[in-house]
């Protein structure tokens, strides 16, 4: 039954993913069709990702308001669906208020996307819910492949019928998510939070916590909810300003894409690696890995030279490597511990803090690059990310906050 749930959620995740990618393919060329500024290209995957964080509160809330993750999920994923057909029209109408509508509902989905990796760790120990994060964020894998042909594929036929052809992407997204949402509804069942295992609370409760234990497991939780909004917010940071930087030194269209098509491989074709490790030599030392190759990654992008999208290739790639190693790691530990509720509280809280935070990053990449230029933005998240793995470091020597709170107790 835990691999039935599992691969439901895998198969969920990886529509969702197919729709966010073939809309925010077609989103910045209809906003560049609409207002004519390269400047305003970049507001529907700003606004999208604000959307993410106020998805996750409100997802996360009707997972632990009603004890389970269908609802939640199903929920984003049908708010996405009506976001997909706002898009569309927003397309037809050419209405670029209406396309950043569209945009923070199709966020909704992709905050359902997220969260469902904490849905497929729920049935299964503690202990493994680390490896099984990771496989599921490679579902993630298949959109970032797929997302992008479908949505530029779709054009055609929008053409053939005299109608605008990057409504397309929207069309596309709008079909993946109602497919996703009817995945959930029908084949998550019984719910994966019915099967959580609980012989780690079980056993917790038979012996009242201590404060060494309460101040452990909060410490495990502040950390691991650090360690992901940097590891985040340091690859976004970087990575946004990557292609801009490449095409104000030449490289074609072309070279830009096989750029960041080895930083999506980075993120995202080792993750399950990346969450056997954390299985293997726990949370902190796997999430401690990833922001030292986050810092490794940023040096590297400084350092190579301007035009050579080669070098800066393989530094996007450690870049997206770091990330899978910061994100599923800590999505690890965040999936332990404390009643059902609270933990799908605490999860969407989490979401929330991070995709704001990558927002934030985003949204100041721009003004950094032009103040300072784009070697020392690099920098700038290399030391931020020099910080963070000292910090999760040291605790990890002292082993506080490796054990779990019934271990410490």
């Amino acid at each position: 039954m835990r691999r039935r749930l599992t691969r439901s959620i895998f198969g969920g995740v990886a529509l969702g993913s197919t729709a966010l990618l073939a809309a925010l393919t077609v989103a910045p060329l209809i906003a560049l069709e609409l207002t004519g500024s390269p400047t305003l290209t970049g507001m529907p995957g700003a606004v999208g990702v604000l959307g993410t964080a106020l998805g996750a509160t409100i997802v996360s809330r009707v997972m632990a308001r009603r004890g389970a993750r269908r609802p939640g999920l199903v929920l984003g994923y049908a708010i996405a669906a009506v976001g997909s057909l706002i898009g569309a029209a927003a397309t037809f109408l050419a209405s670029f208020p209406l396309l950043l509508a569209a945009m923070v509902a199709i966020g909704s989905g992709n905050s359902a996307s997220n969260l469902a990796r904490y849905a497929a760790a729920d049935p299964y120990p503690e202990a493994r819910r680390s490896a099984v994060i990771g496989w599921v964020v490679w579902a993630a894998t298949i959109g970032a492949v797929i997302g992008p042909v479908l949505g530029t594929n779709a054009a055609r036929p929008l053409t053939r019928l005299g109608l605008a052809p990057l409504a397309g992407g929207f069309l596309v997204a709008f079909v993946c998510f109602c497919l996703g949402a009817a995945v959930f509804a029908l084949l998550l069942r019984p719910d994966p939070t019915s099967l959580s295992d609980t012989s780690e609370s079980s056993a917790a409760r038979t012996v009242a916590p201590s404060a060494a234990a309460a101040g452990a497991a909060s410490s495990r939780m502040r950390l691991a909810l650090g360690g992901m909004v940097v590891s985040h917010s340091v690859m976004v940071l970087t990575m946004t300003m990557s292609p801009v930087h490449l095409r104000h030194h030449g490289v074609t269209l072309g070279a830009i894409g096989a750029v960041m098509s080895s930083h999506v491989l980075g993120m995202y074709a080792l993750t399950p690696v990346a969450g056997y490790l954390a299985q293997r030599f726990g949370n902190a030392v796997i999430l401690a890995t990833g922001l030292v190759l986050l810092a490794l990654a940023g040096v590297a992008a400084a350092l190579a030279p301007n035009g050579n999208a080669a070098a800066l290739g393989g530094a996007l790639f450690l870049l997206g490597l770091g990330w899978s190693c910061g994100f599923v790691a800590a999505s690890g530990e965040l999936a332990q511990g404390v009643g059902r509720a609270e933990r799908a509280r605490r999860q969407g809280t989490a979401d929330t803090i991070v995709f704001t935070a990558a927002a934030a990053a985003s949204l100041s990449s721009g003004v950094i690059v032009s103040a300072i230029g784009y070697p020392a933005l690099a920098l700038l998240g290399s030391g931020v990310a020099v910080i963070a793995a000292g910090v999760v470091a040291y605790y990890t020597l002292n082993r506080t906050w490796m054990m779990s709170p019934s271990e410490t107790t």
